[in-house]
């Protein structure tokens, strides 16, 4: 497996240890969960990152261009 893939699933796996411990802040009340989830699509960093929402996309725009892979996992606005 290339360090790329490796470097992607660990990233996950954190992700997914944090989503965890964040879940279960948010349980109660979906409407505060969707206000969330609309309000971190605003932030810059999301507006003018160029986000690929897929792995495989992002493996393959990375090899493309000889860059590594940044991954962002969040689920602060999932029920």
């Amino acid at each position: 497996m290339r360090l790329t893939r490796k470097l992607a699933l660990a990233g996950a796996v954190v992700g997914m240890l944090l989503m965890g411990t964040a879940h279960a802040q948010y349980q109660a009340d979906p409407a505060a969960l969707e206000d969330n989830y609309q309000a971190k699509l605003k932030k810059d960093f999301i507006t003018n990152g160029n986000w690929e929402q897929s792995i495989d996309g992002a493996l393959a725009k990375a090899k493309a261009a000889n860059k590594p892979v940044l991954a962002y996992f969040t689920r602060s606005y999932a029920p």
